[in-house]
């Protein structure tokens, strides 16, 4: 699976720059205004755990920006300071995402994860055990993003943003489901 300008930019800046952003992302204020969002739904909901579906090349840029906001916050609470507006008002209220990856994947299929140095992404599963080898079913980023969206249609509370097919999917799926609007939104 190819990426996309915003996927590759995502994997590739060392700092965060929005004016580069925008010049090859649909939604190029994502990145900075993620946490805060996540944060005030964390908060109005009361969630304690955060799924975030994210292609597998840019989680370790979302986990930094998580990371980033947690550090601020408990500098601030630290120094007897009230946290910046970015970093909510306490640490538990950044909240480290979850992610589904393709070992979570293999497990479920009980599929060997090929693809060597890619850790199995876009590989083809060859022998192993259970259903998911019956079927010939081999690892990709293409399944893991359909398990991903089912796990984001049965959430409690899903947050999307309309520059993306697969969160738009997912919305119209949870709304076609009965779900109610006030827990699925699109934002940014």
């Amino acid at each position: 699976m190819r990426l996309g300008p915003c996927h590759l930019f995502a994997t590739q800046f060392e700092v965060f720059e929005v004016d580069k952003a925008i010049k090859v992302c649909k939604a190029p204020r994502l990145y900075d205004k993620l946490v805060p969002l996540v944060r005030q739904v964390v908060d109005e909901h009361g969630l304690g755990a955060v799924f975030i579906m994210a292609h597998p090349g840019i989680r370790n840029k979302i986990l930094a920006r998580f990371e980033l906001e947690r550090q601020a916050a408990l500098a601030a609470s630290a120094a007897g300071k009230k946290p910046a507006a970015s970093t909510g008002s306490t640490t538990a209220s950044v909240p480290m995402p979850v992610f589904f990856g393709m070992e979570e994947l293999q497990e479920l299929l009980r599929l060997p994860v090929s693809g060597g140095s890619k850790g199995g992404v876009g590989g083809k599963a060859s022998g192993g055990r259970g259903p998911g080898a019956a079927a010939g079913v081999g690892l990709s980023v293409s399944l893991l993003s359909m398990v991903e969206q089912e796990v984001c249609r049965a959430a409690a509370v899903f947050l999307g943003t309309p520059t993306s097919s697969m969160s738009v999917s997912v919305a119209q799926e949870r709304l076609a489901g009965g779900g109610p609007a006030a827990s699925t939104q699109l934002v940014l």
